[in-house]
């Protein structure tokens, strides 16, 4: 029955993915796909369940702004995600600064020649 919701609640387009990260923390996670037509889904999971949010995107060199201020609806992520050479981060500390270390989402796929042009 969770497989049938879960595939009623998937509303992902053909659009290819250009972008796949992963954060895993332990009872909980954090996806990110991001399309080469613009926009994105980001899902919430933990033990209890989970949640997405889809929307659209706007990737400026090393950063992606996200369409919604809160898109997971908590404050430890907002709408600006920064890309590393293999993370993404999203977390803010007490201080507003990313966290680099714990909480950060790995890149699994990465195909952004697409969206940059290059």
């Amino acid at each position: 029955m969770n497989l049938g919701i879960l595939t009623l609640g998937d509303t992902e387009n053909d659009s290819p993915v250009i972008l796949q990260a992963y954060y895993d923390g332990d009872i909980n996670g954090i996806a990110l796909k991001l399309r080469e037509d613009g926009t994105y889904k980001l899902e919430n999971n933990s033990i209890l369940g989970g949640d997405f949010t889809e929307g659209n995107y706007d990737l400026d060199q090393d950063t992606i702004y996200l369409d919604k201020e809160r898109p997971i609806g908590n404050d430890f992520m907002t709408r600006k995600l920064i890309l590393t050479s293999d993370k993404v981060l999203f977390h803010l500390d007490k201080n507003g600064d990313y966290d680099t270390t714990s909480f950060t989402m790995r890149i699994i796929e990465e195909n952004l020649k697409n969206k940059n042009g290059g």
